[in-house]
């Protein structure tokens, strides 16, 4: 399946209170699962600008979470 990253908008909202807002500045996600039809497993693509953070710490009690880190290199390659 190819995924046309164009039909996944971009997201830079949070959910995270204001004190915390400006640690994830410069994040930007997109719901690539939602683009490929999938219902029951999340596929996020993040784009982080430099000194930008992903997430903050957390964890997840009913779900696993899987992060593959590709270097900007690589962005061109696919």
């Amino acid at each position: 399946m190819i995924i046309n990253l164009a039909t996944a908008p971009e997201r830079t909202t949070t959910v995270y209170p204001q004190e915390f807002k400006h640690l994830v500045a410069g994040r930007v996600k997109q719901a690539v699962g939602n683009a490929a039809g999938l219902k029951n497993f999340g596929v996020n693509l993040v784009t982080l600008a430099p000194g930008s953070c992903s997430a903050l710490r957390h964890w997840h009690i009913r779900q696993d979470e899987f992060i593959y880190n590709r270097p900007l290199a690589e962005s061109f390659l696919w």
